[in-house]
């Protein structure tokens, strides 16, 4: 009996580790008010640094993050938190949603308008789970009045501001370093989550033509806030989405776009925001670049032939952050403390 005792006391440290892994892997981060998971928030540890991961399929944190004390979550469609993981009282951490107004649309009568749509961006490159590049910008995108393939017809660069961590960089290949130098920041202004609102309407998930190289659609829509978000995903699939080519490799893409649906069915006109995300990785070293990219609609009106060339004239101007966008501790905020600004 005695022998047995030791032995039990012996298990013990282990037996606990194993019990609060398996309660920490039970943390899910769901939305205050309808109580469903929130899929795909990035997750970065508590200050905010080092990019962690995201939340799964069931809104369930990455196992990255059980160890952590404290970590910072951040999504498109809610406010920030930080999260102290050591003082938790259960297994759910509630995201509060933010507030979208729907942009308004001027509408013009002039035959050769075109959709202008006012836009700021904000890019992120992670070069080996190191920060690397960060750029925020303010830009014109325009769109012909029957686009159906979602991609601007052209852009114009208002304001823009640079950061880079040359440390991030160091040790690394060209081909790598070429890409975490991402310079375009309209590149992944790609919006076709509405043609397939009608499609998934009423399914939360939605397997597609992508599955066997593992896609999935899916939508979340609150009616409550009169809005709905359309997510292409390869990241939560059996099989991971990987396209060799010219020695990179591309897996893990996410694109979500979310539209007010106050108006009725979705249309390119009442989007509200963007995020894109995807993993490069360089085919011979496996070494890989993360590119985060985060778009937020500022206003849609109009423009005719001559309002866009009067655009193209334009200069760029001091780059100023809007209001009420972004928090001032988010991720971005954070992140460029460690940089420096470059032209």
């Amino acid at each position: 009996m005695k022998n047995l005792n030791n032995i039990i006391k012996s298990l013990l440290p282990a037996i606990v580790s194993v019990i609060c892994q398996c309660a920490y892997s039970q943390i899910t981060v769901v939305d205050a008010n309808d109580k469903l998971p929130v899929i795909s928030a990035s997750i970065y540890n508590g200050n905010g640094t080092d990019v962690i991961g995201i939340t799964d399929y069931d809104g369930k944190l990455p196992k990255t993050a059980e160890q952590l004390q404290s970590i910072h979550i951040q999504h498109i469609n809610y406010m920030p938190a930080n999260i102290n993981l050591q003082s938790l009282k259960d297994s759910t951490i509630l995201l509060t949603p933010r507030t979208h107004k729907l942009p308004e649309v001027k509408i013009s009568k002039q035959k050769d308008a075109m959709l202008r749509m006012k836009v700021y961006i904000r890019h992120m490159t992670v070069l080996n789970s190191k920060p690397a590049a960060v750029s925020e910008s303010i830009a014109y995108l325009y769109f012909k009045e029957n686009n159906d393939d979602g991609k601007p017809n052209s852009y114009k660069i208002l304001s823009e501001d640079k950061f880079k961590d040359e440390k991030a960089y160091e040790g690394e290949s060209k081909m790598l370093k070429s890409l975490a130098d991402f310079s375009n920041p309209t590149a992944l202004a790609f919006f076709d989550g509405y043609k397939h609102y009608n499609t998934l309407k009423g399914s939360r998930r939605m397997g597609t033509s992508w599955k066997r190289a593992g896609g999935i659609y899916y939508m979340n829509e609150d009616s409550i806030n009169k809005r709905c978000e359309i997510v292409r995903d390869s990241l939560f699939s059996d099989k991971p989405f990987k396209v060799p080519l010219f020695g990179f490799a591309f897996s893990n893409i996410y694109n979500s776009e979310t539209y007010s649906t106050e108006l009725g069915t979705p249309r390119l006109y009442n989007l509200i925001n963007m995020t894109d995300r995807y993993r490069v990785y360089q085919t011979k070293t496996m070494g890989y670049v993360d590119m985060v990219t985060e778009m937020y609609i500022l206003g849609i009106d109009y423009a005719s032939k001559e309002e866009m060339k009067a655009d193209k004239k334009l200069k760029l101007s001091p780059f100023e952050r809007p209001e009420g966008i972004v928090a001032a501790d988010d991720w971005l905020t954070t992140t460029i403390k460690g940089m420096q600004r470059i032209k």
